[in-house]
């Protein structure tokens, strides 16, 4: 199915956004989360609109990402597929609140760098690559584990793989990758921080107290 998963049911369905962002631990309900969330900010971009819009757009890459037997070749062909093919970046510096929201992502292929790797992270998972989200503020990080070894790799260099002496310079410099890796709802939040900063800053007063009621 790609990025999205089924609606939420019963009581998860009816929870405040802050209960629902804290219990939602995989990617794919996060992204479904974010698609209530674009809703909310304008009902003329409706979830069934937004999920619609990302199956068509991850459905082939997953199937045939599956098809591959070694998971070192499904995740080179993932990356290229992400980075090259379907042509994600990330966004300039100088750009707009309006530009951040789900469907301007979407339409352009740029965004946050944390909402992209969120969305990277679900085609893994949905295509059976186990990654996990190692840091996703100095650095965008991932740890991949691929055919019984784990690697981590830098997801702003389109996630190529670090080298030993790479790791040993990021250890150095205070990155401690021994510790339990981060959660996926870490994404959301850093990518809700930053649509708050720049709401912020152009004065969007309704806007940033939606995101509050997320946060």
């Amino acid at each position: 199915m790609g990025f999205i998963v089924p609606m939420l049911e019963g009581s998860q369905a009816n929870s405040s956004p802050i209960n629902r962002i804290s219990i939602l631990k995989d990617q794919t309900k996060l992204i479904l989360e974010l698609c209530h969330f674009t809703e909310d900010l304008n009902p003329l971009w409706p979830t069934k609109a937004m999920v619609e819009k990302l199956k068509s757009m991850s459905g082939p890459v997953v199937r045939n990402c599956q098809e591959l037997t070694d998971q070192k070749s499904q995740f080179d062909f993932l990356r290229s597929a992400f980075f090259n093919t379907l042509g994600f970046q990330a966004s300039p510096k100088n750009c707009s609140l309006q530009s951040q929201f789900l469907p301007q992502v979407l339409s352009s292929r740029q965004g946050p760098t944390s909402l992209l790797m969120l969305f990277f992270c679900s085609l893994a998972e949905e295509s059976g690559i186990k990654v996990q989200v190692g840091s996703c503020r100095k650095r965008f990080l991932l740890k991949a584990k691929l055919d019984g070894k784990t690697f981590v790799v830098d997801f702003v260099d389109q996630c190529r793989r670090l080298e030993p002496d790479e790791i040993v310079e990021l250890i150095n410099r205070g990155f401690d990758f021994s510790t339990g890796s981060l959660n996926s709802e870490t994404l959301v939040v850093e990518y809700l921080n930053g649509l708050k900063a720049l709401a912020r800053k152009e004065n969007r007063l309704q806007i940033l107290s939606l995101i509050h009621s997320y946060l």
